[in-house]
């Protein structure tokens, strides 16, 4: 990402338009820097802040006195190339791009953390300075009214990769059939221990109270 790419790809798209280039300036830049911070500090991505903060404040607030100012937005492109393409791919955006009335432009590319993720913010600053008004002949006196202020919707694009949720605590070892298979060894042994009582009691012709290996094999069948 590049702000010299950037600015000379938008001179690009308005030669193609048959409009003069945009002329870069310091001041745009400046108040294009100091709303991605704003961004950044806040925590918000829009073009009016949590506090009511809106684009012309920070154009005013760098010292630049417009007659028509405007603002676009974009997060997280790689190339600078992806982001001047949306732009023009969208209405409201390429609007501002091809205005005839702009005569500056600045930029500011930052990179920051905005709601927990990593994020790159471009703030594209458009101008046309107070004193251009004389360069536009008029038919006839006008009262200057409030000046024109430009302001698109930003362009939401989302290229942070996805991910999976990963549940990091320990699984549980079922119950059931561990019993069950305890159950089926406890089992098998007694069988056997009865058969080998029976075995032996009878070889060696033995006579016990509690004998009864018969019955008790059949009751455990």
């Amino acid at each position: 990402m590049s702000i010299t790419k950037l600015y000379d790809l938008t001179n690009q798209e308005r030669e193609k338009a048959g409009l003069q280039p945009l002329t870069y300036n310091d001041k745009l830049a400046q108040a294009a820097q100091q709303k991605a911070n704003d961004m950044f500090a806040k925590n918000y991505w829009a073009h009016y802040g949590p506090n009511n903060e809106n684009p012309w404040q920070f154009i005013l607030g760098a010292g630049y006195d417009y007659e028509y100012a405007g603002e676009n937005l974009a997060k997280n492109f790689l190339f600078s190339k992806g982001v001047v393409d949306a732009w023009m791919n969208s209405p409201t955006h390429k609007e501002n791009m091809v205005r005839k009335e702009y005569t500056d432009i600045g930029f500011a590319v930052v990179n920051g953390m905005l709601n927990g993720e990593e994020t790159t913010l471009v703030v594209q600053m458009f101008g046309t300075p107070q004193s251009g008004i004389a360069q536009v002949p008029a038919k006839k006196p006008e009262t200057v009214e409030k000046p024109v202020v430009n302001v698109q919707e930003e362009i939401v694009v989302n290229t942070k990769p996805a991910v999976l949720a990963k549940n990091d605590s320990k699984s549980t070892i079922p119950l059931v059939p561990i019993l069950f298979n305890f159950n089926v060894i406890f089992f098998v042994f007694l069988f056997v221990a009865l058969a080998l009582d029976f075995y032996f009691a009878s070889k060696l012709k033995l006579i016990r109270m509690n004998g009864k290996s018969i019955i008790h094999a059949l009751f455990i069948g």
